[in-house]
């Protein structure tokens, strides 16, 4: 009777356990979709979609509000003890505390503000991508490996730019009128700047999954990576060919001299040789054949000396510069660069009020605690990923890299209505995340 009844324990047990686990692969496989459900309502927002029908800006809109609120939902449940709790992948503590910050710094802006229904509405949903995104996506992924999750972004960021090319090669009514605007490549995205911003992101995961992938067959990764890097020059977009070359510069010292892998540091050297010597034979090459040189700095934007460059941008950063005053403690508001309402039929937004810096544009938004936050949370997010010695730490690093250089002239992880933000924080979660410590006796 005794071992009859031990039995039935066991296996009511075992039913409990298989019914839990199944649980937690359902919370995952649903977070994976969600997660990918946000990135992707971005890159469509942003996409000739928009172009065509304004009313895909209240489309996405809806779309990331939405799917916010599931997977803030969802992660509440996780975290309750339902779902498996905390055994994944987590972010660093000081990381962790930097956003948590932030928060506070934003709900204090928003409610300081004479519209602080919507400026708290607009931060509520940006704090929910932020938490979906960066800080629940170690969770949500830990699962499948980061290589995968790296593999699946890539998909829809690589149609996006060989499909603006193929479209732009076949030479269609349509692809001429709505491809280049001012004689500057949209690809499938409605704004050259965006698709500058795009394809640099897309050319710095091809660039690491080409230094440290372990399959043999590499060939498709270089073609792909020549198709952006051609989308991000057709672009024209100054920052973001600047900022590319950056990023990939930094994946690639860490590559080579970093501690990474054996077949890493090989291909990261290989490629720095290439480089050296495309670096010495180009000048001669090209004074060879005579090229004008002023053509091609007019082509990229880049005729006017560094005093125009800064002389254009000035009245921005002046405009931003004022905002940070003590009498102006808790800033403007997330809503500032829209006037400091948003209108539901309708984006208000006006380009002399964004400051066109992230830097002072956080102070701009949310004052002197936000603007000293997001600070030290890129400091932080660098110290952390300098520490460690994975592949990952490498992509993180030269995300940092080409997100200061947008810094200097752009906004950079402030908006939830712009891809380049939304992958920003799930790349830097993935890279910040830390796999969890094996216990003792391999149990």
């Amino acid at each position: 009777m005794m071992l009859t009844f031990r039995n039935r324990e066991r296996a009511a047990s075992a039913v409990g356990a298989n019914s839990l686990g199944s649980l937690r692969d359902s919370s995952v496989a649903l977070g994976v979709v969600l997660v990918n459900c946000l990135l992707l309502s971005g890159l469509l927002g942003k996409s000739d979609l928009f172009t065509m029908d304004r009313r895909v800006w209240r489309v996405q809109m809806a779309v990331v509000a939405g799917t916010v609120i599931v997977g803030l939902v969802l992660g509440i449940w996780k975290r309750s003890g339902q779902w498996g709790g905390h055994s994944g992948r987590r972010l660093p503590l000081q990381i962790r505390a930097c956003l948590a910050g932030l928060l506070a710094a934003g709900i204090l802006s928003s409610v300081a503000q004479e519209h602080w229904a919507e400026n708290l509405a607009f931060f509520a949903v940006f704090a929910g991508m932020v938490q979906l995104l960066c800080i629940d996506n170690a969770n949500w992924t830990r699962s499948m490996s980061k290589e995968r999750c790296v593999d699946i972004v890539l998909v829809p960021l690589c149609i996006m730019s060989v499909g603006g090319l193929l479209l732009l090669l076949m030479g269609s009514r349509w692809a001429s009128s709505r491809l280049i605007t001012q004689f500057r490549f949209d690809g499938l995205y409605c704004d050259p700047i965006i698709c500058g911003q795009m394809s640099g992101v897309t050319s710095l995961l091809l660039f690491w999954r080409i230094l440290f992938t372990r399959a043999e067959r590499r060939w498709y990764h270089w073609l792909l990576l020549a198709a952006t890097l051609l989308c991000l020059v057709l672009t024209r977009t100054r920052t973001d060919i600047v900022g590319t070359p950056v990023g990939m510069c930094t994946c690639l010292i860490l590559a080579g001299f970093g501690g990474a892998p054996g077949i890493a540091r090989r291909r990261a050297r290989v490629v720095l040789a290439a480089l050296a010597m495309v670096v010495l034979i180009s000048p001669l090459l090209l004074a060879h054949a005579g090229m004008d040189r002023g053509r091609a700095a007019a082509y990229l934007r880049m005729e006017d000396s560094l005093q125009d460059t800064v002389r254009n941008r000035a009245p921005y950063w002046q405009m931003g510069l004022g905002t940070i005053a003590l009498s102006n403690v808790f800033g403007e508001g997330p809503l500032a660069k829209f006037g400091g309402q948003l209108s539901v039929a309708r984006s208000t937004y006006s380009g002399d009020l964004n400051a066109h810096s992230a830097v002072l544009s956080v102070f701009q938004y949310y004052g002197w605690p936000g603007g000293i936050l997001f600070i030290v949370f890129l400091l932080s997010a660098a110290h952390s990923l300098i520490r460690r010695k994975d592949p990952f730490a490498a992509l993180g690093l030269s995300l940092l890299a080409f997100g200061c250089v947008q810094c200097i002239s752009e906004n950079w992880l402030l908006s939830f209505g712009t891809p380049l933000d939304a992958y920003s924080w799930f790349i830097l979660g993935l890279a910040l995340a830390r796999e969890p410590f094996p216990r003792r006796g391999g149990k």
